[in-house]
């Protein structure tokens, strides 16, 4: 099973895909990261839902394990919720 730190590296790095490596909120990400990376992992989670991004269904099943695993869903449940959205989102966007 992953750990809270492996799948708090995941998410840094879709927001990293979506807002650059040097972005500001990947920068942020990484400095929490070092020093609580349980909040670092909701933030990175707020900044999915945040931008509408959508992760592959891999990072959806490590959430909900650990979450199984700690007896605590919050995380699990932000993240499916701002997967429906992003991808209603994505749905609704005009084509390009």
């Amino acid at each position: 099973m992953a750990t809270w730190d492996e799948l708090t590296g995941e998410l840094i790095a879709i927001v990293a895909e979506h807002r650059g490596a040097d972005s500001e909120d990947v920068r942020t990400l990484n400095l929490l990261r070092a020093d609580d990376t349980g909040a670092a992992c909701e933030c990175a989670i707020s900044a999915i839902a945040w931008y509408d991004l959508i992760v592959p269904d891999r990072i959806i099943e490590m959430t909900r394990e650990l979450c199984a695993d700690a007896l605590d869903f919050e995380e699990y449940n932000d993240l499916v919720a701002s997967q429906e959205e992003a991808r209603k989102a994505q749905a609704a966007a005009p084509a390009a």
